[in-house]
C-alpha cells in the first residue's frame, strides 16, 4: 500500500474485486508506528455497505468493467495459412483488464502493467484470415452503459504480408519469379543459338543458378518431444504448443536465435535454435 501525504493528511486507495455474488469488505485497522515501529496510535474502520449495479451481459462483452477503455496499439501478422495474429495494447482506467477475453476467438495475455488506477494489457488474438474487424464491448461505469470497441485488422507484415500461403516454397509470388527466370533463360538460349555468342552462356548459367536456388525445398528438421513452440521469436512470447512426439517441420527462416517453422498442420511458430 502506498500512502500519499497532503499537508497533515495521509491517503491511499484500495481496489477490491468480488469473486462471488455475496461479497463483503473487511474491517480496516489502521496503525501508526514510530521510527522504532512501536504502535503510537490506531483506528478501526467498519466496512461500508456495497452497492451493486446489475446489467445484462451481451455476446460481445469482454468481461471488463471500466470508467474508460482505449486501444493504444494494434499490429497484425500472419500466423498460419488460414489465420492471423493480432497484437493489441489496451489502456483501462478503474478496470479489471486481467479478466479480458474475447469469447469468439482464441487469445493469449502477454503482460499486464498496473500504475495506480490505470492498467495496460498486452494481448494476442488469433483470428481466421477472413476476419477484417474485431468487435467487443465493455461496461462503462461513468455512463452506466455498454460501449462498443472496433479494431480493424490490417495485415502489414513485411515478410509475407500479401501472401495467403505462408510457406515460401508454395506461393504465387515465387511461381511468378520462377516463370520469369525460365522465360529469360529460354530467350537467351534462342539468342545464343542464332548468334553463337558465348558471352550469353554466362548469363544463362547465372540465371539457371538463381532458378535452381529458388526451386530448392525448405530445410526439414526433426524436433524432439517436449519442444516449446512460441508465437513470436521473443523471450516473453506465449507458448501455444508443446510437442508430444518427434515432429518433422520445415524451417522457413531464422531470427534472433529462433527458427520459424511450418508444422504438419500448416500452423507456423518459433522454436529456440539451441533446442535441437
Amino acid at each position: 500500500i502506498t500512502w500519499y501525504k497532503k499537508k497533515d493528511t495521509l491517503t491511499t486507495t484500495l481496489n477490491f474485486k468480488a469473486t462471488n455474488k455475496t461479497p463483503s469488505l473487511p474491517t480496516f485497522i489502521i496503525e501508526v508506528l514510530d521510527i522504532n515501529e512501536t504502535i503510537i496510535d490506531s483506528a478501526k474502520i467498519n466496512p461500508p455497505k456495497i452497492i451493486f449495479k446489475n446489467f445484462k451481459k451481451n455476446d460481445l462483452f469482454c468481461n471488463v468493467v471500466a470508467s474508460k477503455l482505449n486501444i493504444i496499439f494494434v499490429k497484425t501478422k500472419q500466423y498460419s495459412n488460414t489465420e492471423l495474429l493480432t497484437y493489441i495494447e489496451i489502456s483501462g482506467i478503474d478496470s479489471n483488464l486481467e479478466d479480458f477475453m474475447l469469447h469468439n476467438f482464441k487469445g493469449f495475455k502477454l503482460d499486464l502493467i498496473q500504475n495506480k488506477n490505470n492498467q495496460i494489457l498486452k494481448y494476442n488474438i488469433i483470428t481466421p484470415i477472413s476476419v477484417k474487424e474485431l468487435k467487443f464491448t465493455y461496461f462503462d461505469t461513468k455512463n452506466n452503459e455498454f460501449t462498443m470497441i472496433h479494431i480493424p485488422i490490417e495485415l502489414k507484415e513485411d515478410l509475407v504480408s500479401t501472401q495467403t500461403d505462408i510457406n515460401p516454397t508454395n506461393n504465387d509470388l515465387l511461381f511468378y519469379k520462377q516463370m520469369i527466370l525460365l522465360s529469360l533463360i529460354l530467350i537467351l538460349l534462342i539468342i545464343f543459338i542464332l548468334k553463337k555468342n558465348k558471352f550469353i552462356l554466362f548469363f544463362i548459367l547465372f540465371l539457371a543458378i538463381i532458378l535452381i536456388y529458388l526451386s530448392l525445398p525448405n530445410k526439414k528438421i526433426i524436433i524432439k518431444p517436449n519442444t516449446k513452440i512460441y508465437i513470436l521469436p521473443t523471450k516473453n512470447s506465449n507458448i501455444f504448443k508443446i510437442t508430444k512426439k518427434d515432429l518433422k517441420v520445415e524451417v522457413l527462416m531464422e531470427k534472433n536465435g529462433y527458427l520459424k517453422v511450418l508444422l504438419p498442420d500448416n500452423k507456423v511458430g518459433w522454436i529456440r535454435g539451441d533446442c535441437l
